[in-house]
């Protein structure tokens, strides 16, 4: 979604996950998950993840075109 253009800055991107930890991660990841069922529970609805982003760069797309 970032390689889409929201901003005219230039990303560089690693190739692959293996190349990441390799080269810049300091620790290795964990493989915790968030579990989202006490704040379903609670009454409190979560969108998915592809439609927060998406909301998300548009409002920033906005904000930048300012």
């Amino acid at each position: 979604m970032i390689k889409e253009g929201l901003t005219d800055k230039k990303f560089k991107f690693f190739n692959s996950e293996e190349e990441f930890m390799t080269k810049a991660a300091i620790a290795p990841r964990s493989n915790c998950v968030l579990d989202t069922t006490k704040a379903e529970k609670a009454g409190i609805a979560m969108r998915p993840v592809e439609e927060a982003m998406i909301d998300s760069i548009q409002r920033m797309r906005l904000e930048l075109r300012v």
